[in-house]
């Protein structure tokens, strides 16, 4: 089982490093090595200020020994890649993201044995114990050719096409999202009966331990290093997030047991439930914030095409006018027609009142027809191209018809009656299609 799972955490690190790579752009890796600042902020945070912040409120909760162990092991753990997968989604800035968390993992040779020294030491001896310290070199070789390995590939595809790659960044992410839920979903079900026995205490530092460091990754870097909201958001996840496997693999080469050792079976035990504490809450945290993030960015995305469709009435709405002006037998002043500026924009607010009211009106009457024909009958029922293309898409069009407004070009194509609902032909009207 602990094969599989390595086999599965390899296969998701390789996936999510592949579609940040598709999402990475060479120029923007050059803006990227240009905020050493912000690469310095999130080392100092993960190997400095969590881990101090994570044995101030183990000292003061009283955590058990062997669980805070596993806390530690969580809070000066280098940055994992699983970071770079949520800066896809939120919309982050990826390439920043891949350099912090690359400097993060090397970084973790100087600074995860003195943290351990520093921290881990003290704890373990608290345990009774005095285990001698072995560095993890194979996992944190594994995760660095990961990330190298899949942002490299991601990269180079998004350079040799950039379409494809655009297409493979997000398809790619949910694939890796995918198979990192199925791992997490393994890893629990083998270890239900370990959360079940976590104290109180232990969970209570998972809690805490989580907005310290998003607020000392995001305020800084706002107000300090003076980054933009998509930079200052990614520093933000890349110094919450942390590579648990490399902290499980600690645990699994400081504190080994036999099968006859119950004593070390159940030291690694409680372990495992101080990572188990932190891992749970934190992923809850950063999570959290990239749906906000995510949604955010939707809600900009939406408002920002519907400014621009608006734009386009109101473009097409002005030439109608104009070309209705100019047909206008005492347009000009010095024929006696007089000054009908005032006129002018009365008809301009008509004509893009009218456009806009028929597009809102048109789409809610395709939403509906189309569901009411799928509900009839789903399997025979087709619908109409132009019926599922709303209105307001950014394929619409307006066309002049003969009475001077605006109306469809398939109009000939319709009875009457259609015709005059889709395009709104009447005397003076307007249409869209």
């Amino acid at each position: 089982m602990q094969l599989v799972q390595t086999l599965g955490i390899l296969i998701t690190n390789l996936i999510i490093s592949y579609a940040a790579g598709c999402a990475c752009k060479r120029e923007q890796f050059q803006v990227a090595l240009k905020k050493p600042w912000a690469v310095f902020l999130c080392i100092s945070i993960q190997y400095g200020l969590r881990p101090f912040s994570a044995f101030c409120v183990i000292k003061t909760l009283g955590v058990p020994a062997n669980a805070a162990i596993g806390l530690m092991l969580c809070c000066f753990a280098p940055g994992g890649n699983g970071s770079n997968m949520l800066e896809i989604i939120f919309g982050g800035d990826v390439e920043l993201g891949i350099v912090c968390t690359i400097t993060s993992t090397l970084g973790a040779v100087a600074f995860i044995p003195m943290n351990y020294f520093i921290y881990v030491k003290k704890l373990d001896e608290q345990g009774g114990h005095d285990k001698e310290f072995v560095m993890p070199w194979g996992e944190i070789a594994m995760s660095v050719a990961c990330i190298v390995v899949g942002a490299t590939c991601g990269a180079y595809t998004r350079h040799r096409n950039d379409a494809l790659g655009k297409k493979l960044e997000h398809r790619v992410s949910a694939v890796g999202i995918m198979f990192l839920l199925a791992t997490v979903a393994v890893a629990t079900a083998t270890n239900l009966h370990y959360l079940k026995e976590i104290t109180w205490n232990s969970w209570l530092t998972g809690i805490i331990i989580g907005p310290i460091t998003i607020a000392a990754g995001y305020l800084p870097s706002r107000m300090l290093l003076r980054l933009n909201a998509r930079s200052a958001r990614t520093v933000t996840i890349e110094v919450a997030e942390c590579n648990i496997g490399l902290a499980f693999a600690m645990m699994l080469l400081i504190w080994p047991f036999s099968e006859n050792d119950k004593a070390a079976e159940e030291k690694q035990a409680q372990i495992f439930q101080g990572i188990a504490a932190y891992t749970a809450f934190n992923e809850v945290y950063i999570w959290g914030l990239t749906f906000i993030w995510y949604l955010e960015k939707r809600t900009k995305r939406i408002e920002r095409k519907a400014s621009e469709q608006h734009d386009a009435f109101v473009l097409t709405a002005h030439a109608h006018a104009q070309a209705t002006w100019k047909s206008d037998s005492v347009e000009d002043p010095a024929q006696g027609g007089g000054d009908r500026t005032e006129e002018r924009g009365i008809l301009i607010d008509e004509i893009v009142s009218q456009a806009l009211d028929n597009a809102v009106s048109k789409t809610r009457e395709n939403r509906v027809s189309y569901k009411r024909k799928n509900t009839t009958d789903s399997t025979t029922d087709t619908i109409h191209e132009d019926d599922k293309t709303p209105i307001t898409s950014p394929g619409a069009k307006m066309v002049f018809t003969e009475g001077g407004g605006l109306g469809s070009p398939n109009t000939s194509q319709m009875t009457n009656s259609e015709s005059t609902d889709r395009s709104g032909k009447a005397e003076g009207g307007v249409g869209l299609t």
